[in-house]
């Protein structure tokens, strides 16, 4: 976050100064976003091996912001590999998630650990 200040007073004609008034404002950047696996999902729509659902965090947005986050999935069940994204909108805290990620499924064996997504999360 960073904090923005702007100083006016007036001048009159004679160059006196009137008492400053002072207006702040705070902007909010980027929060962050991550993907991990989520419960299961039984059999891969690719074939033998155990799938999970594929989770997504979003956490310290703007409040009640709207957010649209892309991400890439192989052999998904939607009906193959693609990019696909969704649109999601954060709470008062700023925060949305876990919560599935238009339901794709992920195998167990990608994706060990929670990867970080922020790059594909933006403002929309």
């Amino acid at each position: 976050d960073q904090t923005i200040c702007i100083t006016a007073y007036a001048v009159n004609s004679e160059g006196q100064h009137s008492s400053s008034v002072q207006q702040c404002a705070t902007t909010r950047g980027k929060g962050t976003a991550t993907f991990s696996h989520g419960g299961a999902a039984g059999t891969c729509p690719w074939g033998g091996e155990q799938c999970d659902y594929l989770m997504l965090t979003v956490r310290t947005w703007y409040p009640g912001s709207w957010v649209t986050c892309t991400g890439t999935a192989a052999g998904s069940g939607l009906g193959g590999s693609g990019t696909y994204s969704q649109r999601v909108q954060v709470d008062v805290s700023g925060d949305w998630g876990p919560a599935r990620f238009l339901n794709l499924v992920i195998g167990r064996s990608f994706l060990p650990a929670p990867q970080d997504a922020t790059g594909d999360c933006h403002y929309s």
